[in-house]
């Protein structure tokens, strides 16, 4: 385990610590965490208002998507049951994914990246905003649930998973440093917190339960390290390509291979082959520019079968082959 560092939560801890009298129960591990950090296993609702224009049209087919930084991680596909007579309303955005929607929301407060949401029908875009709206508005219908109209779902897109790759979106590239350097001080804020506030833990799979929330506070952080940056070139890759120029007949010879049979009269040339390097250049944006990085020549002999049998061969097959 890496050696503890101050980090500023704890620093605050051993303060308030330090001002309690003695024989004064210890702070609460939940009182110790850091000003506005959140707990991803807790369940929020995410709420989208559906303008009267949509429930008027009868049952509407709507696509939901989340996106990071712009990118589009997350969507679903359902279809809003109006009932008759009703004038808008509201419906519940991954009423199915419980796990995903915690995890959504630790991601926007943690405040580190952009979430969004955009709201589509037949590829249009009804609404886009962003996913702390969502969140306020499940909020606020959280006591009240009869007031969501009914749906009914056509699919997600990805399929949830504990941890998502979505969350860990990254450019293709090839420079890390920064993604690394932040995933590092994730984990040696955990190991801090870990530490402290369960200095007998001994690494065993499970962590005892008053040090749990420094799980929580590791993945939140980690989730919100910058992804992979892509540098220029992206990628470079060399091809040799060999063409024969020249041949000057050199005399002719009988040969038979090893393994017995016919043997073959066989014509030598003096050959002159050329040889181009090519240097495939690939940008960030996929794009691939090929340029000549250098043309040499060489010469050599070469053998060419022209298909007379022969008698009294050598054994052997010549080589090379022109």
């Amino acid at each position: 385990m890496p050696k503890p560092r101050a980090v500023p939560f704890l620093l605050a801890v051993l303060a308030i610590l330090a001002a309690a009298p003695v024989g004064a129960a210890p702070t609460p591990a939940k009182a110790t965490m850091p000003p506005g950090a959140t707990t991803p296993t807790v369940d929020r609702m995410m709420v989208w208002d559906v303008p009267a224009a949509v429930t008027l049209a009868g049952p509407a087919e709507l696509r939901v998507e989340v996106l990071r930084d712009g990118a589009t991680v997350y969507a679903e596909r359902f279809t809003v049951l109006v009932p008759p007579g009703v004038e808008g309303g509201a419906v519940e955005i991954l009423a199915g994914e419980p796990e995903t929607r915690s995890l959504l929301a630790a991601l926007s407060d943690h405040g580190k990246v952009t979430l969004d949401a955009r709201v589509l029908r037949d590829g249009k875009e009804l609404d886009r905003l962003p996913l702390a709206a969502l969140l306020a508005r499940g909020a606020s219908l959280a006591e009240r649930p009869a007031e969501l109209l009914p749906l009914r779902f056509d699919a997600v897109e990805p399929a949830p998973a504990d941890e998502p790759a979505l969350f860990a979106i990254t450019a293709a590239g090839t420079d890390c440093s920064a993604r690394t350097a932040c995933m590092q001080e994730c984990w040696n804020d955990y190991y801090d917190c870990v530490g402290y506030f369960c200095p007998s833990y001994s690494g065993s799979r499970f962590l005892p339960p008053e040090c749990s929330f420094c799980e929580d506070e590791r993945r939140t952080c980690q989730w919100a390290c910058p992804g992979c940056i892509c540098t220029e070139p992206k990628n470079v890759t060399y091809s040799t390509s060999v063409q024969m120029v020249s041949a000057t007949w050199s005399g002719s010879g009988c040969f038979e291979s090893y393994s017995g049979g016919p043997a073959y009269d066989y014509d030598r040339y003096w050959a002159e082959y050329k040889f181009t390097k090519y240097k495939h250049t690939e940008a960030c944006d996929g794009t691939v520019t090929t340029t000549v990085d250098s043309v040499w020549y060489q010469y050599d002999y070469c053998w060419d079968r022209n298909f007379f049998q022969c008698s009294f061969p050598t054994p052997g097959i010549p080589y090379p082959s022109c």
